[in-house]
C-alpha cells in the first residue's frame, strides 16, 4: 500500500512540474528592454508632410525638425529643436521647436511657449508660457492626465483695454497602441498623448459716455487647442493633428469698433521619413 501511495504522488508531482515548465514556453518572458519614444541625438531628423485647413483652403507644405543643439542646465541636460517651416502655426512641431525638451526617467517634458495668432488689430497677440509639461510617460494609461496647471494673468494695456487672462494647460495620456499606420508605413510599439490649452479672455474699458469702465468677455473660458500626437518606439514623433479653435464672445458688442472673426484652423502632419541615433 505504502508503494502505490509512493508512486501515485510521485506521479502526480512529474505531471505538475510538465505543465509548468510547458506554461513557461507558451509565455516567453516580456520585453523590458527600455522603450524610447523620441530620440535625443544632437543631429537627429524628422521630415514631415503637413496640411493646413483654415478658411476652407488647403496648404500643404514639407518640414524638417531636428535636434539642433544640447545644452546643460542645473536640471540635466536639454535638448533644443529646430524647425525649417515657419508656417505652421500652432503646429506640434512649432511647439516642440520653441522650448526646451529633456527627458526624465520614463518621461519626455517641454518647457516653452505656445503663440496663438490672433493676428487681430483690436487685441494683442500674446504668448502662453509652460514649464515641464509632461509630453508623454512610458508608465501612464489611457485617460491618465499626466500634466495640469491653471493660471492667472493680466495682460499688458493696449489701446486703454486691459485684459485678464485665465489659463489651463494639460497633457493626457492616450496608453500604448500596438501600431499605426502613416503614409503607408507601418509603426509598432506606439505611445499617444494630448496636449491641450484652454483660455478665457476679459477685457476691462471705459465706453462713452459711461463715466465707470466695464468689463466684458472677449473669449468664454474653452479649449483653444487640442493636438493629438503618436510616438513611435526609436523613432519619435510619427504623427500628429492640431486643433486651434477660438471663438469671440457675443458681449464684444457692447464695446464699439471691436469686432473679432472666431479662429478654426486644423493642422496634420505625418511623419515622411527621418535619421535617428539612438542614445548611448
Amino acid at each position: 500500500m505504502k508503494h502505490r501511495i509512493n508512486h501515485t504522488f510521485l506521479l502526480l508531482l512529474s505531471l505538475i512540474l510538465f505543465w509548468n515548465c510547458s506554461s513557461d514556453d507558451d509565455n516567453p518572458s516580456q520585453d523590458n528592454s527600455p522603450k524610447n519614444y523620441f530620440p535625443l541625438v544632437v543631429e537627429n531628423q524628422w521630415q514631415y508632410n503637413n496640411k493646413q485647413t483654415a478658411n476652407n483652403e488647403t496648404q500643404d507644405t514639407q518640414e524638417t525638425l531636428s535636434v539642433a543643439n544640447e545644452e546643460q542646465t542645473e536640471n540635466g541636460n536639454v535638448f533644443l529643436l529646430d524647425s525649417d517651416n515657419n508656417q505652421t502655426g500652432v503646429s506640434f512641431t512649432s511647439i516642440l521647436s520653441n522650448g526646451q525638451v529633456y527627458k526624465n526617467e520614463d518621461q519626455l517634458l517641454l518647457t516653452g511657449s505656445v503663440d496663438l495668432g490672433l493676428d487681430q488689430t483690436e487685441i494683442p497677440d500674446f504668448d502662453i508660457d509652460f514649464e515641464n509639461v509632461v509630453i508623454y510617460n512610458n508608465n501612464a494609461i489611457d485617460g491618465d492626465l499626466m500634466f495640469s496647471e491653471d493660471q492667472n494673468t493680466t495682460l499688458p494695456e493696449f489701446n486703454n483695454i486691459t485684459l485678464n487672462l485665465s489659463l489651463s494647460i494639460e497633457s493626457v495620456s492616450l496608453g500604448n497602441i500596438e501600431e499605426i499606420d502613416v503614409n503607408g508605413e507601418i509603426y509598432e510599439d506606439v505611445i499617444g498623448s494630448q496636449f491641450i490649452v484652454s483660455i478665457g479672455v476679459d477685457a476691462t474699458t471705459t465706453v462713452p459716455p459711461l463715466p465707470f469702465p466695464i468689463t466684458v468677455q472677449v473669449i468664454e473660458f474653452q479649449e483653444v487647442i487640442n493636438s493629438t500626437n503618436y510616438f513611435a518606439n526609436e523613432v519619435g514623433l510619427v504623427q500628429s493633428e492640431t486643433n486651434l479653435n477660438v471663438n469671440f464672445s457675443d458681449e464684444l458688442n457692447q464695446i464699439p469698433d471691436f469686432n473679432l472673426e472666431d479662429i478654426m484652423v486644423l493642422i496634420e502632419q505625418e511623419l515622411a521619413t527621418f535619421q535617428v541615433t539612438l542614445e548611448e
